[in-house]
């Protein structure tokens, strides 16, 4: 006796014997031909599931199922691009979801800001859940948000969404501005460029706003509440570094449509480098007029949770002296003013040094009528101040912060 003989074939029936069958054995025996097309087709199989197995990309055509989570639950990316080593990425990669996947630390080069539209992103997202990416950019291109570093960490499990910003002291620092950092992936579906005060439409709604004023106060009215769906978001970022922007919501004037957890105002200004979040949603403290609100749901240059109107005027005149350096550690922009005598015999300037640049806020003159003199300028995050009078005493100091 001796086995079958199996050809790797995949046959497209198994022969069934019938009892009229004339019995014939051997290789092409009718006997034998309903067991052959299944070892035939076994083989076939095993030969089939061999080659998957050992295949590195079995399904090229498929995103990986991790791939494949993100783009359900993220913006329309272009594609996605997988590293596992140190990796230099360049303009090309915008607009892309970089997923690293690895157990070794990795780091990634950003590529210069001057070389990136405005508004143009990366995202990224590590599913490794031991290892974390180090973002390292260009020269002297900052990370806005996190005192201007020039590397940041993407922990392990973490989604980082970083948009090129804008050239913004003297030329010298452009900064990559976070705008979303979560266990989760990137909600927002598009970048809105604004440099001149505008009604917003329901068509900008769930999308990024950045604010690239250079000239001055920017006002940015919103639709009614009513013609957007519950949780439908604005997420803002004030790009100028110099004025602020106003964000309104009562262009009925009626005073319905407002923002609900922030007393119930109508306005929400929002300052040099300041970012926060809008959402349509139920009223808290009225039902019956519910699809009339707005929650501001954070308001920190990464999204974490702060409410834009948290900061608040406080008197430091106690615990400041003039020409002393201070830090602005606070996380972001503070408003100073001073108030300060005049001596009547003398002209006389009211200064305030912001990272070794000296700047005028008030001047006197000796034919000015008496009293003190007031100045207001604002401190960027992360700056040392000090302030000083060249002609009398600074008597009151003040900062919003």
């Amino acid at each position: 006796m001796a086995d079958l003989t199996e050809i790797s074939n995949f046959e497209a029936g198994i022969y069934q014997l019938e009892t009229t069958d004339a019995v014939q054995g051997g290789l092409n025996g009718i006997s034998n031909l309903a067991s052959n097309q299944l070892a035939n087709r076994t083989l076939f199989l095993k030969n089939q599931a061999d080659a998957h197995a050992l295949a590195a990309d079995p399904h090229p055509q498929y995103l990986t199922p991790d791939e494949a989570l993100l783009l359900s639950d993220s913006p329309a990316y272009r594609d996605v691009l997988v590293i596992s080593m140190p990796t230099t990425l360049t303009p090309a990669d915008l607009n892309r979801l970089i997923v690293f996947n690895s157990t070794v630390a990795t780091d990634v080069n950003l590529p210069s800001i001057a070389l990136c539209p405005i508004g143009s992103v990366f995202a990224f997202k590590n599913m490794s859940a031991t290892s974390s990416i180090e973002l390292v950019a260009n020269g002297t291109d900052v990370f806005d948000g996190v005192s201007l570093a020039n590397v940041i960490t993407i922990q392990p499990s973490q989604t980082l969404l970083i948009a090129a910003g804008e050239i913004v002291v003297g030329g010298v620092l452009a900064t990559w501005l976070i705008v979303e950092k979560a266990n989760e992936s990137p909600k927002f579906s598009g970048v809105v460029n604004i440099s001149t005060s505008t009604t917003l439409s329901a068509q900008e709604a769930n999308k990024l706003i950045i604010i690239n004023d250079q000239i001055g106060l920017i006002n940015l009215e919103l639709p009614l509440r009513e013609l957007l769906p519950t949780g439908a978001r604005y997420y803002f970022k004030n790009n100028s570094p110099t004025f602020n922007a106003v964000v309104r919501c009562d262009s009925l004037g009626d005073g319905v449509d407002s923002f609900d957890n922030v007393n119930n105002s109508t306005v929400i200004t929002l300052l040099p480098g300041e970012t926060f979040v809008i959402a349509a949603g139920e009223a808290i403290s009225n039902p019956a007029i519910a699809n009339r609100k707005w929650l501001v749901t954070s308001g920190t240059a990464n999204f974490s949770g702060g409410v834009v109107g948290a900061q608040a005027w406080q008197n430091m005149t106690a615990t400041r002296l003039e020409n002393v350096n201070y830090t602005n550690s606070t996380g972001r922009n503070i408003f100073l003013n001073l108030l300060a005598n005049r001596n009547i015999i003398a002209n006389g300037e009211l200064i305030v040094i912001v990272d070794g640049l000296s700047i005028v806020i008030a001047w006197s003159s000796i034919n000015s009528n008496d009293g003190p003199v007031a100045g207001s300028i604002i401190i960027p995050n992360g700056a040392v101040y000090s302030a000083s009078s060249s002609n009398g005493a600074i008597i009151a100091w003040h900062e919003f912060r």
